[in-house]
């Protein structure tokens, strides 16, 4: 199972939110670039990071600071919030970004995601499912959308896309715990997908849980920031 630390950032600054609220904002004192190097030096498997204001906006806006993460560090970085176009995963990719996570599109046009895996691959193109009360949520987690977790995760496998991370937003940033209900349930009925399980991670024992239910990665972001989870211990 792949231990995935993230930095999600507002303004070029690490920052958590508390279920996916941009009204409930911890701002931490390391740069981006420092926690990439932390994260590199305890060995982690990869990095996830996350453009809030690119996925408020629906565009890339912190361009900069993830071409400084990608040059200070050789693990993989994946990165997600406002890719929209071929042109933005291909400027990703020359920058140094390992594969791209695609959240909002893969509801809204599954037609365009269906070409992004055909010009760059199942490999490269992650699909990041968000998910509020059973309904998956867009456009920086603010809007509902009109389909079922099923339905999209259905279309979704017979579209070629091999790897889901998905978020439960009413645990994420908040030390609860993940829900493992919906991680098993994931696991076993989707046997064809990868699941990454985001949100709620608070201590080793969560970790240890996730990889007995067979996950393929875990994401950890506030559980590290506030010292609950010794990242070196865990890797």
């Amino acid at each position: 199972m792949l231990i995935i630390p993230a930095i999600d950032i507002i303004d070029g600054q690490c920052v958590r939110l508390l279920k996916g609220d941009y009204d409930r904002q911890t701002t931490y004192s390391k740069t981006p670039v420092e926690m990439a190097k932390y994260f590199e030096s305890c060995g982690a498997d990869k990095i996830h990071f996350v453009d809030l204001n690119g996925a408020r906006a629906c565009r890339l806006i912190n361009v900069e600071t993830i071409a400084d993460v990608c040059r200070s560090v050789s693990i993989p970085v994946e990165v997600g919030g406002g890719i929209r176009t071929v042109e933005n995963i291909q400027n990703l990719f020359n920058l140094g970004v390992s594969q791209v996570v695609i959240g909002s599109l893969a509801v809204e046009n599954p037609e365009l995601l269906k070409g992004f895996l055909r010009q760059f691959g199942s490999e490269k193109i992650i699909v990041g499912i968000d998910v509020l009360n059973g309904i998956p949520r867009v456009s920086g987690w603010r809007e509902g959308s009109s389909v079922t977790v099923d339905e999209l995760l259905q279309g979704l496998a017979q579209a070629g896309v091999r790897t889901i991370t998905s978020t439960d937003i009413s645990r994420d940033g908040t030390l609860s715990s993940p829900n493992f209900e919906q991680y098993e349930y994931l696991v076993q009925t989707y046997p064809q997908l990868n699941i990454v399980a985001s949100g709620g991670v608070s201590c080793p024992e969560d970790v240890r849980k996730l990889e007995e239910i067979g996950v393929a990665g875990v994401i950890i972001g506030k559980a590290i920031y506030e010292g609950k989870i010794n990242l070196q211990q865990l890797c």
